[in-house]
């Protein structure tokens, strides 16, 4: 059950740290709707553009000394130091990623990050049994870039 004895909830999660979040945290506030936003923090203040199909489109990073308060209304959560493919790496490696992302974030935005979302959705046992070590209370799950799963991590 959730506040105000409601019993159903939607969320809402982005990844990457995007400068296009500046706009969404406006709406979101405007209608006082909370987000998770997923962020990379090796990658805050870098340029960068996704291409898919034919269009290519601006995936510049916010600033790092934006995102406290930024993202002050909302929930910031691990995405990783680097995005990289977490199937590919070591467990000595994917534990870096996380670690240090989670890490640094809590320096930025002043609590204990508590979430992640895998990135590019992408899992294996190998991740999973590694990450449920770093004691992250929740992990988001993407199922073919449509349906997100968000389970609680268990000790």
């Amino acid at each position: 059950m959730f506040s105000n004895n409601k019993h159903k909830a939607i969320t809402f999660s982005f990844d990457d740290g995007v400068t296009q979040d500046r706009r969404l945290v406006k709406l979101l506030d405007k209608y006082n709707l909370k987000c998770t936003f997923n962020l990379n923090s090796l990658s805050l203040g870098k340029e960068g553009e996704v291409k898919w199909q034919k269009w290519i489109v601006p995936h510049n990073k916010v600033e790092i000394d934006e995102v406290k308060t930024l993202y002050a209304n909302h929930e910031v959560a691990v995405h990783t130091s680097n995005h990289p493919d977490l199937t590919k790496l070591s467990k000595e490696k994917i534990i870096k990623e996380v670690e240090d992302d989670r890490k640094f974030l809590e320096t930025l935005v002043g609590y204990k990050v508590i979430g992640m979302a895998y990135p590019f959705g992408t899992v294996n046992n190998l991740v999973v049994n590694t990450i449920k070590k770093i004691h992250l209370f929740y992990i988001q799950e993407t199922f073919y870039r449509h349906i997100i799963l968000i389970y609680k991590v268990t000790y």
